[in-house]
């Protein structure tokens, strides 16, 4: 299929003055085909129905080094010069608008429908995104994209798109320094172009390595210098292919087209089995993975490019595929906050309900992105400080609202913070883990009836074991963090201070890690008798400190850590169950978690389709709330309450 121009824009986009398209840009309809592909693989990874599609963002980035790259070589070709302000104005007309739409959107539903402790990370994002730095935001504050709870925010996937602004920003300035003494590319300053970019993206998959080494998943996912390698891969692409005059050039006979062919196809299969094992913590994607995917990316650009009417191409010219590509930025924008807005608790609909609703808001929020929002700016006619005022004003009143409206600080006990959640008589007081973090907001949203003020000191990272170390699985023995040692003194005065009628004890999932209670150099789990005696002394404390005002108390089972060594859930579960039954004559009891995740030692990872996990080992979404409603029906139950 031969390469494409752009398609005849509809008469209002065609006025007098209206800027021009990329200049003299050839639009190949097989490389929005593959947009296509990129974006229904980030949208079911999003949906849970593709665990390495979030690989589809990568596939982006090479796209967008490849494409980008070669638009400034044609237009250096073409005109002896690249003017950065057009470039930039084109960018800013085709990417800003959606996303000031996008962002007063969620400022809109933080005020109406958020939950008081989404709100500090939705505002955070929301100055983050009006600044295109939403990936170094999550760096700086530990926000997981995968993450549920506070940081489950609607804006969570800007980084990708900050990342792309900070290349379209940077990479136009390089180029100008590199070419701009030259009327045209020459082939030895491609040569070195090819070389550098090439170069430069072996530095950051090297660094993508060893930052996950020293830093961990969030550094090395989101940062820019990171995740630059793939678009590099992209750039050395273009340099490649530019002095070939027309896309078909290089693959005139025959036998190259079926060895193009071949290495495409076995490219696109060790994507495809990438997007189908590859998850967000899997170790060696950070160590290979993610170099490897773009480097079977580039093999399926250059075969899209180079063999126009291929089979590659003649597949990915299929019109939804195209279709979807061409709105793939509108869809990208849109689909993820609606995934997690309408969920089952918002919704009161599952299943296929779910997920017709969910897709038929997501296509409309696209066109409507697309034809009424993005393509009418794109096209305009505004020039100079009126599309500058268009754009700008919006923006800078869109991140005023969130630095500005803020809500007040929770209170502070010692160096944690409680969040205070509800309006209801009854109070709540959670303590433990990060499961325990996740479940109190996930209680606050399924509290419909207001019968409880969930008071929410669960800590991320944090046990009651109070061992000098832990081996903690993939980053081996560490000292436990002193703010992690502190608990006793601040649930005492918590205790003291807020008075809870109900007390949730949610610890034992990050204490399953191997334990050196004495520095000695031993490590034991759960199963080992010294783990035994110690931290059944600790849960005596606990629960001695819960009980001091009389709350009634509720210790959770736990289900297997998989990201903790030496990983024993029925060994833990068995010292939990043991500290309910000892102090069972003084309001303390059980409450099985285990038994509602896992059955026969099985824990499934999906149910009716939906996964149970996310990606960092915690409940996902809909789980989290399932579980919070069965753990206020069982605290109403044994408080005489209805449900």
């Amino acid at each position: 299929m031969a390469a494409t121009q752009l398609p005849e824009l509809p008469e209002r986009y065609n006025r007098p003055g209206a800027p021009q398209q990329n200049r003299g840009a050839p639009r190949v309809a097989a490389l929005d085909g593959l947009r296509g592909v990129a974006i229904a693989g980030v949208v079911a990874f999003h949906a849970g129905a593709l665990p390495g599609g979030f690989l589809g963002v990568d596939l982006f980035f090479v796209l967008s080094g490849y494409l980008i790259t070669g638009l400034l070589l044609r237009e250096q070709s073409e005109r002896g010069s690249v003017v950065l302000r057009e470039f930039w104005t084109r960018r800013a007309r085709r990417l800003v608008p959606a996303v000031i739409v996008l962002v007063a959107a969620a400022q809109f539903w933080a005020r109406t429908r958020a939950l008081p402790s989404e709100l500090p990370v939705l505002n955070g994002q929301s100055v983050a995104a009006m600044l295109y730095a939403s990936n170094w935001y999550n760096i700086l504050f530990d926000v997981g994209y995968w993450s549920v709870g506070p940081s489950h925010s609607v804006l969570n996937h800007l980084w990708s798109l900050a990342i792309e602004e900070q290349f379209y920003v940077v990479f136009p300035l390089v180029f100008v320094a590199w070419f701009g003494g030259a009327s045209k590319p020459t082939a030895t300053r491609l040569k070195w172009f090819f070389v550098c970019c090439s170069a430069l993206a072996c530095v950051s998959f090297l660094l993508t390595a060893l930052l996950y080494r020293e830093l961990g998943g969030n550094r090395a996912y989101f940062g820019t210098d990171t995740r630059i390698g793939a678009i590099l891969v992209g750039c050395a692409l273009a340099a490649l292919l530019h002095r070939r005059s027309t896309p078909g050039q290089a693959a005139t006979d025959a036998a190259r087209v079926r060895v193009v062919t071949v290495a495409a196809t076995s490219a696109a299969v060790g994507m495809l089995a990438l997007w189908i094992v590859a998850q967000t913590a899997s170790p060696w994607l950070y160590l290979g993975g993610l170099a490897a995917h773009a480097l079977a990316s580039v093999a399926v650009i250059a075969t899209i490019t180079t063999s126009p009417d291929g089979v590659f191409s003649r597949l990915l010219a299929w019109r939804p595929l195209v279709w979807l590509g061409e709105r793939s930025y509108s869809l990208y924008i849109w689909h993820w906050p609606l995934i997690v807005i309408l969920t089952p608790a918002a919704t009161g609909m599952q299943g296929v309900a779910l997920v017709a609703l969910v897709t038929v808001a997501i296509l409309v929020a696209t066109i409507a992105s697309y034809e009424l929002v993005e393509n009418p700016i794109r096209y305009s006619r505004w020039q100079g400080a009126r599309l500058i005022a268009t754009l700008a004003i919006p923006a800078a009143l869109v991140a005023a609202s969130a630095r500005f409206l803020q809500p007040d600080p929770p209170p502070q006990f010692g160096n944690q913070a409680l969040m205070t959640q509800g309006r209801g008589g009854a109070r709540i007081m959670l303590v433990g883990d990060s499961w325990a973090r996740n479940l109190g907001i996930a209680l606050a949203a399924v509290d419909s009836t207001h019968h409880f003020t969930i008071l929410n000191m669960g800590k991320g990272g944090c046990g009651i074991a109070d061992a000098a170390r832990e081996s903690s699985g993939e980053r081996g023995a560490e000292a436990t963090p002193p703010d992690c040692l502190t608990w006793v003194n601040l649930w005492r005065s918590t205790i003291d201070a807020v008075n809870p009628e109900v007390a949730i004890l949610n610890v034992g999932n990050w204490d399953q890690a191997l334990q050196d209670f004495d520095g000695t150099g031993e490590f034991v789990g759960a199963c080992h008798p010294l783990f035994r005696e110690r931290y059944a002394a600790q849960l005596d404390k606990a629960v001695s400190i819960l009980r001091s005002r009389r709350a009634r108390v509720f210790i959770l089972t736990v289900r297997d850590n998989d990201a903790r060594a030496g990983s024993s859930p029925d060994c833990m579960n068995a010292l939990l169950r043991e500290a309910a039954e000892r102090h069972a004559g003084n309001n303390v009891q059980l409450l099985d978690l285990y038994a509602q995740l896992c059955a026969e030692h099985i824990c499934p990872a999906t149910d009716n389709g939906v996964p149970v996990y996310d990606e960092s080992g915690h409940l996902a979404p809909s789980a989290q709330q399932r579980i919070a409603i069965w753990v206020l029906n069982s605290i109403n139950s044994e408080l005489g309450r209805d449900n």
